[in-house]
């Protein structure tokens, strides 16, 4: 098992968790967004948004790499 990530994690995350993941701030998260960076994510209504748990993963690993 690979130390830090928790297997009954839920499949989407917020912006806070997603950006916990990869270390860094909401905002950057944000920029990344409005420019088609960063990991996949869906605008669930009324300005919810959700990043996808493998997408989010995925990324910090090319980010460490």
């Amino acid at each position: 098992m690979t130390a830090g990530v928790v297997v009954d994690a839920p499949l989407l995350l917020t912006p806070v968790e997603a950006a916990e993941a990869l270390q860094l701030e909401v905002s950057e998260l944000q920029t990344m967004r409005a420019t088609g960076a960063g990991p996949d994510y869906y605008d669930v209504g009324r300005g919810l948004i959700r990043y996808v748990r493998s997408s989010v993963l995925a990324h910090r690993n090319v980010q460490s790499s």
